[in-house]
Formats: C-alpha cells, structure tokens, sequence
C-alpha cells in the first residue's frame, strides 16, 4: 500500500477543518444536522481536530435512505462530521491519489 506525505497535523489543522466544513455544507444548508453543526461550529472542530490527533475519530455510524431512479436502491450516507471528515482527508491527499488510480476509477 502507497502513503501520502501529508501528515495528520495538516488535516486537524483547524482553518483546514473549517474550510472542509464549508465543502461538506455546500448544497446542504437547509439540513438539519448541517445546522446543528454550524450552531456548535468551534465545538464541533475542536473536537474532530481533538479526535483526528489522538487518532481516535468514531467512524462508520450511517443513515440511510432510499432512492426509486432508474431502480430502488438503498443508499448509507455518512452522518455529518464524517463528511467534514472527508472533506478535510481529500484536500491533501487528492494529488496523490489522482496519480495512483487507474484512469477510469469510480471509486467514492
């Protein structure tokens, strides 16, 4: 397996936490936990950023929801400060990424 050079203190980095937060909310601001979450926003970073360092970060809760186009499918999101999460991981970690995948990877 390939690492990245990026280094965990520069994803819990907390202006990067935050403009992840801002990715992840684009589009969704009208949701409820989009709104928990900026109602509590330097609680809700410090504490990703707190769990990030002590490389103790809860991971996998989902919700789910079902879709009817073109077919049924049942659909896991990740709860709200995963996809903060997600958005802070791939910021730096995207280049390298992009040279190690294949180029008709779909992968999420």
């Amino acid at each position: 397996m390939r690492s990245s050079k990026v280094r965990l203190e520069q994803i819990a980095d907390t202006e990067k936490l935050r403009e992840a937060f801002l990715r992840a909310a684009r589009g969704k601001c009208g949701r409820a936990a989009v709104q928990q979450f900026r109602a509590r926003l330097p609680e809700e970073l410090d504490s990703l950023r707190a769990e990030l360092l002590a490389e103790r970060v809860d991971l996998g809760r989902f919700s789910a929801f079902t879709i009817y186009e073109p077919k049924e499918r049942r659909i896991p999101a990740p709860r709200f400060q995963e996809r903060v999460l997600h958005h802070a991981l791939i910021g730096p970690v995207e280049a390298d990424f992009e040279r190690w995948l294949i180029d008709d990877c779909y992968a999420c």
